[in-house]
């Protein structure tokens, strides 16, 4: 979820501010401090004054967000009207 939202806003604004991910995850400042320290532990990103992505791991945010358009594709086509609201956000 924080990969795939560090890439959508990257490819809005030029840099990604930490408030940026706390407004569009819509959870609080130290759950996202905690996941962008594990994420930058684990090699999945660097920040410094802002955060971003390393060019490997770009690729797989951006795997990862086509999937999640794949699969809200199919789920409207079913009939479900948002597979993405608040908490019940969908693991893949």
């Amino acid at each position: 979820m924080y990969l795939e939202t560090i890439l959508r806003l990257s490819n809005e604004v030029q840099k990604v501010w930490f408030v940026d991910i706390v407004r569009a995850v819509k959870v609080s400042k130290p759950a996202v401090c905690k996941a962008r320290q594990e994420l930058s532990e684990l090699g999945y990103m660097d920040y410094d004054s802002h955060m971003y992505l390393t060019e490997t791991d770009r690729r797989i945010a951006e795997s990862v967000y086509n999937k999640h358009r794949i699969l809200t594709k199919l789920f409207m086509g079913v009939g479900v009207s948002r597979c993405d609201r608040g908490r019940g956000r969908m693991s893949y």
